[in-house]
């Protein structure tokens, strides 16, 4: 078959072009930048050290990790965690995740573009008021990656399984991500970056907490009204003279006052205006778009099949991809490959951080999330809680459903497929319940 020009032409580039030792990527004459030795990872610890204000988080060496490490002789250890982060499989998955609704259009938020967002938002308040952008964004990129498909409805419908309850900011940096191996003030603002959480131990992570709810009230309405369900013109007055009724706007107007006041009182913090403003807006979002009829009904069509899809791991745990098989103890992998995960679900081998193949540091993230599933949160309480989970527990320890009695095999067989049924992602997980469930199709979440 004959190429075309351009294919023709794009061949042509495959080497680049000589000049003088090396080589260049484009034909033209390059652009000069004055010669030196590589500006390295000690370089930029002492360029942060120099430029960021006392309280702003520095970056030292390997970092604090649960693991020890060899520094980078390239990156700090919060550049080398947003690496890790970018890479990950984890967050990939997050494109095929709700953000508000399921299925959403081409121009709507998924999660991948929220935190996405959330990073710009958090890493302009942060060069702002001279904190570390680096950490900020490696924060702000991870922050949902412990969500479930579904959006929040996923923390409702795992709930009934999880000791002391479902959060995503736990399961992120606890289960999801212990993979990676991250330093502990990444995996602090991951962790707690809700505002019903514990105050984050850094600037960064109280930083990356309001940027969060700054980017998602912003979005969040600018995808209702290109939606149809509602109009600009429906945003309160009150609301719209603060900070406007466009994401533009609201952005604007919200990352200034974060500056101003953070830069004023020694604190991270919004004046009073824009922040009851900021929480105007939310209440209407809230009131007008996240529980809405439809969303309700959305929430509730999520709940159900997920619940579903664990309890039929969890009884058939032999279903489960090989890593999360052996966290329950299962001799046997999937039977069928298509229930594998590979192409959207949670197993997809061995994560590599590396850009170009040249580093030594591989890691196998699923390998540390299943030993998560097997070992569970690191609460006290009851195993499973729930009725749905005291029903599962209860046909189990009498035989049924494939249970082979025993709490503690129960237990972990409970926390593994939690584990893999919310790295799914919307469409996955979907396609799974009808395909192994035989779910009515009529019966799943429909987008908008």
């Amino acid at each position: 078959m004959e190429l075309t020009p351009r294919e023709v032409a794009w061949a042509q580039t495959m080497g680049g072009h000589r000049l003088g030792r090396d080589v260049v990527a484009h034909s033209g004459q390059p652009n000069p930048i004055a010669v030196g030795e590589p500006v390295g990872r000690v370089a930029r610890e002492q360029r942060e050290a120099a430029t960021l204000r006392p309280g702003a988080a520095l970056a030292s060496g390997a970092g604090n990790r649960a693991r020890p490490e060899e520094p980078d002789v390239e990156r700090t250890c919060f550049e080398r965690d947003r690496d890790r982060i970018v890479h990950s499989t984890a967050f990939r998955r997050l494109a095929g995740k709700t953000q508000v609704v399921v299925f959403p259009t081409d121009h709507m938020r998924t999660r991948l573009t929220h935190a996405l967002e959330v990073a710009q938002v958090a890493t302009s308040i942060a060069r702002g008021v001279g904190a570390n952008a680096t950490l900020a964004d490696a924060i702000a990129l991870g922050h949902d990656c412990g969500h479930g498909p579904g959006g929040h409805a996923s923390e409702d419908a795992f709930d009934e399984f999880i000791p002391g309850g479902f959060e995503h900011g736990p399961w992120g940096a606890d289960v999801v991500l212990a993979g990676l191996n991250l330093c502990a003030e990444t995996l602090d603002g991951i962790r707690n970056h809700s505002w019903s959480r514990p105050t984050p131990a850094s600037v960064e992570g109280e930083i990356v907490s309001w940027a969060d709810r700054i980017g998602y009230c912003a979005h969040d309405l600018e995808d209702a009204i290109r939606a149809g369900i509602i109009s600009e013109s429906d945003v309160p007055a009150e609301i719209a003279a603060v900070c406007g009724r466009t994401r533009r706007e609201q952005l604007s107007t919200f990352i200034r006052a974060m500056i101003a006041a953070t830069c004023r009182n020694g604190f991270v913090s919004m004046d009073p205006e824009r922040a009851a403003a900021l929480s105007a807006l939310r209440e209407f979002n809230y009131e007008r778009i996240y529980t809405r009829p439809e969303a309700i009904a959305q929430s509730r069509a999520v709940i159900a099949v997920l619940r579903a899809l664990v309890e039929h791991y969890a009884s058939h745990p032999e279903l489960l991809p090989p890593l999360g098989a052996a966290a329950v103890g299962a001799k046997d992998g999937p039977r069928d490959g298509t229930m594998d995960g590979t192409r959207d679900g949670p197993r997809d081998g061995t994560m590599d951080e590396t850009r170009d193949g040249t580093m030594d540091e591989t890691m196998d993230e699923t390998r540390t999330v299943a030993d998560g599933a097997a070992k569970g949160p690191a609460v006290e309480g009851p195993a499973v809680k729930g009725p749905t989970a005291e029903r599962f527990v209860g046909r189990c320890e009498a035989g049924e459903d494939g249970g082979t009695g025993g709490d503690d095999r129960i237990v972990d067989s409970v926390l593994a497929a939690v584990t893999y049924v919310a790295g799914m992602t919307d469409r996955f997980a979907f396609d799974t319940a009808v395909a192994l469930l035989g779910w009515d199709r009529d019966s799943l979440p429909k987008g908008v």
